[in-house]
């Protein structure tokens, strides 16, 4: 008898009995976070029986562990689609990209890629990784149509500025919040009875906060009155060339490969959604540095989601190919695919108003954050605040809120964002790189500190917390320790672009050139639209008098924040060294439409009116610029030389004599007494700076 149950206990382990007791052992293990048991356990499973099967249990066990090149090479010969989305991701973030695609794409096979929506996202994930943006945006793209609950494949996309990419899926959304799913529809037919609600039956949209919505409407209703300190609205007009970013700076001769990303081809569909927009308010930062341009002033899963019989057949881009033939009769609507995925095996109304309502959640979020991630950042507050307050509340939300009010030099009020974050989350890191530049900005030195001391305590292997201890000793002017902090970021996360174009601000303060020009260069090559190092770009080449260069970087910038009232007064800066006055006036008086408050482009236009012998209007722009500053000494300097020039030397004396008492640099003082020694000679032709 003991002979036979040997026998019969071995015929079981080759049946595949003894393979899923050893499975479930592992998986129990790894719920339960005992990554070393699920290892042992897994070894043991594969060493008694090695299939694909055991090898991936292997592989999750090594991986879950952290030990990716042990999961890799358990992956390494086995070809089922799970053991090929494993060993893609080990590949993936283990920098070895062309074997992850080689994994994911077997045979060069795009309609076959495992793991339905996440294997798209990490195939545009590795497109991006390697340079080819137009292919990652179809990649993620597909993978958000497949799965519109896949925040990080949106996520992607809006950082690579696929705007009409967004606007299309945020579209399909749409539609599958307004409408009855086929399925719950026949269900409903079957069985004879109406839907539970009247908004089922009409299929208008929820409204999270409990109202009501027309139908096919897609523009948010915004409130006017934040959610924190309630601040003072004002109207606000939107300068024309600040509106479509591409056509706008090619409106002013700027180029048009600047916009980020690869051209996708034309559209089969395009869409007719219309991003919200609404009367902006912009706050005047009485602190201002050249330093950061963001608002300086002077400066185990299902394998798919569709239905398995389509798997073969349907493109998961829906109206847009991949970069693989697929015949046009194989092609499935993307929201068809979706609802695939979203309403199958739903037996119920309230199953579906569940899962609409938490869509509709979704596309709130997505479209606030595409109106953040294009800088229209007044309305991206604006469209934050169609959430609930419980929604609005977390982390997220209110440090995006806080990112939104940092790029438009609202740093008051992006504080008090971050610091309600903080209040919500202490212990979260991503996000803070900006609040301890914010608070840079102010010169909150004691906060920054706090702050600083405060993240690395609680991560010392977080990049974002060395950030903000570069920011405190970049505040006491301290620049050499300010870039060891960045650095030292740098060595956590090499792709960190912020850090190394606040690592090229140092340079940049230190007059260290070359090196900046590194820093910028490596931030715009992990991010092309890291604006503000092709500012700092366009900043050195600049100050090194090489206007043509300055005003390429410059316009690439703008590519990508069309909305910086900075970025506008430094183009026009260069624009006027590049004598060409009406280009840059019109662009001056763009950067005031933008930011009323804005002294430096007020200044500069001045400077280019008098250039075009309009003393008359330069003396006016600075008279008014006086007003709103009055302790600024260039101000009184400039209106003494325009007063020398205009024959009324009793006041061009009172001006200059103003500007002394200002107590400017010795540098300043200099100029000011030289022009005073020459206040009876003829300078019409003198081009002395300030």
């Amino acid at each position: 008898r003991s002979f036979s149950l040997l026998v019969g206990h071995s015929a079981m382990a080759k049946g595949g009995t003894c393979a899923s007791i050893w499975e479930k052992r592992v998986d129990e293990a790894l719920r339960a976070h005992l990554h070393r048991d699920a290892v042992f356990l897994a070894e043991r499973m594969h060493a008694e029986a090695p299939t694909s099967r055991s090898a991936h249990a292997l592989a999750r066990a090594h991986y879950a562990r952290g030990d990716k090149a042990s999961a890799r090479h358990a992956l390494l010969g086995h070809e089922t689609s799970e053991c090929r989305y494993l060993l893609a991701l080990c590949c993936y973030e283990m920098g070895k990209h062309l074997e992850a695609e080689n994994a994911l794409l077997m045979k060069g096979d795009a309609n076959n890629v495992p793991k339905g929506a996440a294997g798209y996202l990490l195939l545009g994930k590795i497109c991006k990784a390697s340079g080819r943006v137009a292919d990652a945006i179809q990649h993620l793209k597909a993978a958000y149509a497949m799965d519109p609950f896949l925040w990080s494949a949106y996520e992607e996309l809006c950082h690579l500025g696929a705007e009409n990419e967004c606007k299309e899926l945020l579209e399909l959304n749409a539609m599958d919040i307004e409408s009855t799913p086929a399925v719950w529809k026949t269900e409903a037919a079957e069985t004879n009875h109406e839907p539970a609600t009247p908004w089922m039956a009409t299929g208008a949209p929820s409204t999270l906060r409990g109202g009501t919505a027309k139908t096919g409407d897609l523009e948010p209703a915004y409130k006017t009155a934040g959610r924190y300190g309630d601040p003072s609205p004002s109207l606000f007009v939107t300068p024309v060339v600040g509106g479509d970013r591409t056509d706008n700076v090619q409106g002013m001769g700027g180029h048009p490969e600047g916009t980020g990303r690869e051209p996708t081809g034309n559209h089969s569909m395009r869409s007719n959604f219309a991003a919200p927009r609404a009367p902006s308010r912009r706050k005047f930062a009485s602190n201002i540095h050249p330093r950061k341009v963001a608002g300086a002033l002077f400066q185990d899963e299902t394998q798919t989601p569709l239905a398995e019989e389509s798997r073969e057949s349907t493109s998961p881009m829906g109206r847009e190919r991949l970069s693989l033939a697929v015949s046009p009769e194989s092609l499935m609507s993307p929201q068809d695919a979706q609802r695939q995925h979203l309403f199958r095996n739903v037996a119920s109304a309230e199953e579906v108003m569940s899962i609409q309502q938490a869509l509709g959640l979704v596309q709130s979020m997505a479209e606030a954050y595409l109106l953040l991630c294009m800088y229209h950042c007044q309305e991206a507050t604006e469209a934050f605040l169609k959430v609930t307050p419980n929604q609005y509340a977390t982390g997220w939300v209110l440090c995006q809120v806080g990112r939104a009010h940092y790029e438009m030099a609202d740093y008051a009020e992006a504080a008090r964002a971050f610091q309600w974050a903080r209040q919500v989350a202490p212990h979260r890191q991503a996000g803070m790189e900006y609040y301890s530049t914010a608070l840079w900005h102010l010169k909150r030195d004691s906060e920054l500190m706090y702050l600083a001391r405060e993240l690395t305590t609680l991560d010392r292997w977080s990049p974002t917390a060395w950030c903000a201890m570069g920011n405190h000793f970049s505040l006491q002017k301290d620049h050499s320790a300010a870039v060891r902090f960045f650095q030292r970021a740098l060595q956590l996360d090499e792709n960190f672009s912020y850090a190394h174009a606040l690592c090229g601000h140092e340079y940049f303060a230190n007059e260290d050139f070359d090196k900046a020009m590194a820093c910028y260069r490596t931030a715009v090559r992990i991010d092309v639209r890291q604006y503000n190092a092709w500012f700092g770009l366009g900043q050195i080449y600049f100050r090194q008098e090489k206007y043509d260069m300055a005003e390429y970087h410059f316009r690439r910038a703008l590519t990508v924040n069309g909305r910086s009232s900075v970025l506008y007064s430094y183009l026009g800066m260069c624009l006027h060294r590049l004598h060409r006055l009406e280009e840059a006036l019109a662009l001056l008086q763009a950067a005031i439409v933008a930011d009323p408050q804005n002294p430096l482009a007020k200044f500069e236009k001045a400077n280019v009116l008098v250039s075009e012998g309009r003393e008359e209007e330069a003396l006016v722009e600075l008279e008014m610029l006086q007003e709103s500053i009055p302790k600024e000494a260039s101000i009184f300097f400039q209106m003494g030389k325009i007063c020398k020039r205009l024959g009324r030397l009793d006041k061009a004396v009172v001006h200059f004599n103003t500007a002394l008492d200002l107590k400017p640099s010795s540098l300043d003082a200099s100029l000011i007494k030289s022009a005073m020694e020459k206040l009876h000679l003829d300078d019409a032709h003198e081009e002395a700076e300030f």
